[in-house]
């Protein structure tokens, strides 16, 4: 894979909507992150360099009079993809410089006890200082005044932090970086000079640059230009060696059923960039996702690696033995990956007989109910707890709500250039309204753990082909923006099985779906029935089997199969976390042939993962207490302590924070002084005219020093005045301004002592009081807000 990086200054503030407002303040907000940090999207910086790309051909082709211009199309269409066949490009979130080492210092901060900086560094105050307010609305043409109901506020980025431009990096990742496609990117990057809304009222001013290993592509293609190189000649395409690939044929073999699995492989994937698995739910204008990744999408993303290692073709990659004994034949099992926890639990979907109580009904003792353990008049007042559980013999049940979190990310379709009406559509901006559509994506950072479970000879072979830690794709959109992991495989291990169960006399069982169960008819065909289910199970099982009572739902799952282009057929399955209560009226229960059947699955797709199923002795379910999981266990991508040489964008950000924090806390203690003081004066007051006097010697001053020597510069009437103005403590006006300053600045909560030693390790360079705020600095925020508020006091 082959890396470029792409660099976006701002030359003006800009304005990336994230189609929502912020509550009743804010009409149309900008796209953060969860931790409040900006971001520039993938998808949004794709659909700009098309166009660019786009524009640059037709520039060309007009002052050139090139012909053939549908050769230099199809180059298009090859590098940024269309919507049946994917580009060469992966292109993911642009983020600011030092992001890393941003982020980490904030999560440290936030895991400090100092309340000072705990309520600063929260994600709205991260994102208020890198961005402002505006408002605007339209004028009455003959009236000149704003016409009602048009105002409107919309929140931008700004173009720099205290002192520093503000831009944007990222990597773009080519499978097939020839040189016709660096001269594309980089004549695109030139051509791009706007992005964002309200582009025509002066926002959204860019400088996009592209190199390669320190290597200016874009000033490479302009002296390539300046020598007389014509378009034509950047573009052409130059045929490169063919690279050998592994085309031997070897003899398939023959298909086998369903083994019993010896060993398993754990897996953990990282999700680095949001993930969206889609889902049956949602509305039509949303893509809503899975909150797990199932074991299709993990063995999609296995095998195409796979493929890409051993340099093997989908045309003749069923041949070859060892990839269809791997992927294709049954013997191995993806599992489904759940959302992983810091002590390495494991977990499944939350039953469905696992209930708690509806909004506004108040729980006599705990908020979760088992309806199997006795309560079912607790199903009017409850509802499924949904999320997942971690099973434990000890302790009970331990119930994760919400152990995955999502957002929803605002997209809009343009009509590209062999659309209908699309020269209508490049003109105005935008395309038609119903382009608008949402997808929910799980948040990066977010860590799930699967397995894979099999022969170990294949795993084993497939531990070493794959590697033990890589990166990959998964899901919808993971080319661009979406889809990036990180992937690792632990080493494989044997089977171990557990010890028989001692029950003899036990007849009833409770049999739960850890994964979604897909069952056929005598005829082949999806079946959800209960007399279904009770022939599968007597055919696994050899006897007679019956099914008293479910708590079960329904769902549907329908695949894309990348090989085909085409979606799998829809299917009906049992949903995951359905529960069945079986009797075995013939005898005691067959532990042995159950814990195998644990192991294998139950029904059709378990290669994919699909019928993974436990079992539970009815006892162990209706004594059954579950309570609540601590969230702050769940596991999250661990940042590197060692991040990359700071440049200094991080400190100023930070200081940038505390400056803001410490002016208003100048400034509330400002005005509260200048109302204590206007108080106590009633007989002894100050002229309007002298406060404005005051605040402009002091706006013209560098120093207190200054100050004060223009104080002692004021004649009778004014030191009179400024004498006599005291305080509740009986001190003047006069002696106030020329008292030391520091104590008062020291005072600050974010310039304690103990604020600036807990931030200082963590900043590249250090940190002190000064770098945040001078004496001087202090000493002028605070007087100048007492004179204004004093003012406006006086004029009252």
């Amino acid at each position: 894979m082959n890396t470029l990086t792409i660099n976006i200054k701002l030359l003006s503030p800009l304005l990336l909507g994230s189609g929502a407002g912020f509550g009743k303040v804010i009409d149309t907000d900008i796209v953060f992150q969860p931790d409040g940090l900006p971001v520039f999207p993938a998808r949004r910086l794709k659909g700009l360099l098309k166009e660019s790309a786009l524009e640059v051909i037709e520039m060309f082709q007009q002052a050139e009079k090139t012909a053939g211009v549908d050769r230099f199309l199809s180059l298009l269409e090859e590098l940024f993809g269309t919507s049946t066949r994917p580009g060469l490009l992966k292109l993911y979130n642009l983020h600011l410089p030092e992001q890393t080492m941003l982020r980490k210092i904030l999560e440290k901060i936030r895991q400090s006890n100092l309340p000072a900086l705990t309520t600063l560094f929260t994600p709205g105050q991260v994102t208020d200082i890198f961005t402002e307010i505006r408002q605007q609305t339209a004028l009455d043409q003959q009236s000149g005044t704003a016409l009602e109901n048009t105002l409107r506020t919309v929140r931008i980025l700004k173009d720099s932090l205290a002192g520093q431009p503000i831009s944007f990096t990222g990597n773009i990742y080519l499978e097939e970086c020839t040189p016709w496609v660096e001269n594309l990117l980089a004549l695109a990057c030139l051509n791009l000079r706007r992005a964002g809304s309200l582009r025509n009222r002066g926002l959204g001013r860019i400088e996009v640059g592209l190199t390669r290993k320190d290597q200016d592509l874009c000033q490479q293609v302009l002296t390539e230009l300046a020598k007389g190189k014509t378009f034509s000649q950047l573009l052409e395409r130059k045929t490169s060696p063919s690279i050998s690939t592994n085309t031997t044929n070897h003899q398939p073999i023959a298909r086998t059923s369903l083994s019993q699995p010896q060993g398993k492989m754990r897996v953990l994937i990282t999700a680095l960039a949001p993930l969206v698995l889609p889902s049956q739910q949602g509305d039509q204008n949303t893509v809503s996702t899975l909150h797990h990744i199932p074991g299709s999408a993990l063995r999609g993303c296995l095998a195409h690696r796979y493929l890409k290692l051993r340099a093997l073709t989908t045309e003749i990659a069923q041949s070859n033995s060892h990839f269809y004994d791997c992927f294709l034949s049954g013997k191995v099992r993806f599992l489904p990956a759940y959302p992983h926890t810091r002590r390495d639990n494991e977990l499944f979907p939350t039953p469905l007989f696992i209930h708690r109580c509806k909004p506004g009904i108040r729980p006599q003792n705990n908020n979760l109910f088992n309806l199997l353990g006795g309560t079912p008049e607790a199903i009017e007042n409850s509802k499924w707890a949904g999320g997942f559980v971690i099973p434990s013999t000890d302790n009970g049940w331990q119930l994760i709500e919400k152990p995955v979190t999502t957002r929803l990310n605002f997209h809009l379709t343009r009509l590209g250039y062999e659309a209908h009406n699309s020269y209508k559509c490049r003109i105005k901006g935008h395309g038609p309204d119903e382009g608008i559509f949402y997808y929910e994506a799980i948040d990066s950072q977010q860590v799930f753990q699967g397995a894979i479970t099999g022969d170990m000879d294949l795993l084993h072979h497939m531990y070493q082909i794959l590697e033990m830690s890589f990166r990959a794709t998964l899901g919808k959109s993971s080319r661009i923006q979406y889809g990036l992991v990180e992937i690792k495989l632990e080493t494989p291990q044997k089977f171990s099985m557990p010890p028989p169960t001692e029950q003899t006399d036990c007849r009833d069982v409770i049999m739960i779906l850890k994964s979604p169960l897909l069952l056929s008819n005598r005829f082949g065909f999806p079946a959800l029935s209960r007399s279904e289910l009770e022939i599968c199970l007597q055919t696994e099982l050899n006897c007679r089997v019956n099914i008293d009572k479910c708590f079960a739902r329904q769902e549907s799952r329908q695949n894309f199969v990348s090989h085909w282009h085409l979606k799998h057929p829809q299917e009906r399955l049992w949903s995951a976390g359905s529960a069945f209560l079986l009797h075995f009226p013939d005898g005691p229960v067959p532990w042995d042939k159950l814990q195998l059947l644990e192991q294998t699955g139950l029904g059709m797709g378990q290669s994919e993962g699909l019928g993974q199923v436990t079992f539970y002795p009815k006892q162990a379910i209706t004594g059954l207490q579950v309570t609540s999981y601590p969230e702050e266990n769940l596991s999250f991508f661990e940042m590197p302590d060692q991040v990359a040489e700071s440049t200094g964008f991080s400190k100023a950000a930070i200081i940038h924070l505390l400056r803001r924090a410490a002016t208003q806390e100048l400034q509330q203690k400002a005005w509260n002084d200048a109302q204590e003081r206007h108080k106590r004066n009633t007989n002894h007051t100050i002229s309007h005219h002298l406060w404005g006097r005051l605040e402009k010697m002091l706006q013209s001053s560098s120093g207190k020093d200054k100050f004060c020597l223009m104080l002692n510069n004021l004649k009778s009437p004014a030191r009179t005045a400024l004498e006599q103005y005291s305080n509740y403590q009986g001190e003047s006006l006069m002696s106030s301004l020329q008292r030391e300053f520091e104590p008062r600045r020291k005072s600050l909560s974010v310039l304690q002592d103990k604020t600036i030693n807990c931030l200082k390790p963590l900043i590249p360079g250090g940190l002190t009081a000064d770098e945040v705020l001078t004496c001087d600095q202090a000493y002028k925020m605070y007087w100048l807000a007492f004179f204004q508020a004093s003012r406006q006091l006086s004029a009252s």
